[in-house]
């Protein structure tokens, strides 16, 4: 359920006519254009951040899952943007299927969504539902010991080392970031 709030000014000064302030069933402030049928994840007051033309739009049925919006330019199909991973999809998020055995969505100690799997010890930023985003064969790995820190996953190719994904910092490196002395490294090769 959405709730608005009396939020409707800051140092940008008063939300353009139509727009308040309130925050999604997850809690994450979002902007809502009644008028429009409108919900983004971004300022109204600021400069359109969607590259190439895109504008947000509104879509007809239920609402989208919180942290998601559609967005379209003139002429061309709906991209269905996912803040919580970063990621667009043209495919409707409220038209995927379960999740898979043992899977739920989650929010991490951080207020990120996430998803984990218990049986498997595994908890990862990726829809398990949707195709590998990780590039090069690596896979979500489950890891023994405490959790990872948050917004921090595992993965692995078929023989290789362990890899651990910082995605506050979009780095990686083969050093537990449980370990006391772990220090992040960047440039791995593996995209976050």
């Amino acid at each position: 359920m959405e709730t608005e709030t009396a939020l409707q000014t800051n140092a940008r000064g008063p939300l353009p006519q139509g727009w308040i302030e309130t925050t999604d069933a997850a809690g994450i402030r979002c902007y809502k254009n009644h008028d429009l049928d409108l919900r983004t994840y971004y300022d109204p007051r600021k400069p359109n951040p969607h590259g190439n033309g895109f504008v947000p739009t509104s879509v007809d049925g239920p609402p989208l899952p919180s942290n998601w919006e559609a967005v379209q330019k003139p002429g061309s199909s709906l991209v269905f943007l996912d803040h919580n991973t970063r990621s667009s999809t043209r495919n409707d998020p409220r038209g995927l299927n379960p999740l898979p055995e043992g899977w739920e969505q989650i929010t991490d100690e951080s207020g990120a969504n996430c998803f984990k799997n218990d049986e498997l010890n595994m908890r990862t930023y990726y829809d398990p539902r949707k195709p590998n985003p990780h590039g090069d064969g690596f896979v979500p790995t489950p890891v023994d010991g405490p959790p990872l820190p948050s917004r921090w996953e595992a993965v692995q190719k078929p023989g290789g080392p362990l890899v651990f994904l910082d995605h506050n910092t979009h780095s990686s490196t083969v050093k537990d970031p449980r370990a006391a002395d772990a220090t992040v490294a960047t440039g791995d090769g593996i995209e976050v």
